[in-house]
């Protein structure tokens, strides 16, 4: 009985917290279309500003195109990047449809390079096409170079926002490389280690980055078992790998 009493009373508390989450996504879209009335472009950034991207994207979402439109065009880019990269792959296209080139290309200076593939290879050939064309080349390189792997492949779902440093760095060097970095990159837990040819030698944890003596050099300090797989791999291998040596990266 008493175990009965528990469930129906979990089963309660699951329901109203579901309810506060569904009552707090609808104030969401209230608030974002009542500033998008008012064309409050200050209000609706410094909203935007104090959400959850996640939050936002998902609200963004319930409105219609023009509403959609509006919003985007609202945002400075760099706060437009921060939401389409929390989007899932429908949300994302859903506004990259609604934004035109030169403001989407904008966008994609403050995104990771991974972000944007996702969007390309959603969009139209056509389209794409046109956007990679006019990336700066170094962009365009790197981009084209991403796009041929299969969506479900390692290559697919990789990052290119990563730090590596030279075996032969001392510790102060690459704590020096990193700050200098590590705002722009996406992995920063695992320090990637490369010898001259630019081979990946082996990888350092952060922590034990930042513990070591900042004489000594990286080739001293490095895990030389580095475990990796070809961008071909299938990402639910790649995933399983993962998993198994509880890698950060």
């Amino acid at each position: 009985m008493e175990e009965q009493r528990d469930a129906q009373f979990n089963q309660e508390v699951d329901e109203t917290v579901e309810e506060e989450a569904e009552e707090s996504e609808e104030q969401r879209i209230e608030t974002l279309q009542e500033f998008i009335e008012k064309d409050d472009t200050e209000g609706i950034r410094a909203y935007t500003e104090d959400q959850n991207p996640i939050d936002i994207v998902q609200a963004a979402d319930e409105l219609d195109d023009e509403d959609l439109k509006d919003f985007i065009s609202m945002l400075g880019d760099e706060q437009a990047a921060e939401v389409l990269e929390q989007g899932d792959d429908d949300e994302r296209l859903r506004i990259a449809d609604v934004l035109d080139d030169e403001r989407l290309l904008s966008i994609f200076s403050y995104m990771q390079k991974d972000d944007i593939v996702d969007i390309l290879g959603d969009c139209k050939i056509g389209r794409r096409k046109h956007l990679i064309e006019k990336m700066k080349a170094n962009d365009r390189q790197i981009i084209t170079n991403l796009l041929q792997y299969p969506q479900d492949s390692a290559g697919g779902i990789m990052t290119t926002a990563y730090i590596a440093l030279r075996q032969d760095f001392t510790v102060q060097q690459g704590l020096e490389k990193i700050r200098e970095i590590g705002p722009k990159t996406e992995v920063i837990e695992t320090i990637f280690i490369i010898d001259q040819t630019r081979k990946l030698v082996g990888t350092v944890d952060l922590r034990d980055l930042l513990a070591s003596e900042k004489t000594k050099k990286l080739v001293d300090i490095m895990q030389e078992d580095v475990i990796s797989v070809l961008p071909e791999t299938d990402q639910e291998e790649t995933a399983r790998l993962v998993s198994k040596y509880d890698l950060k990266a």
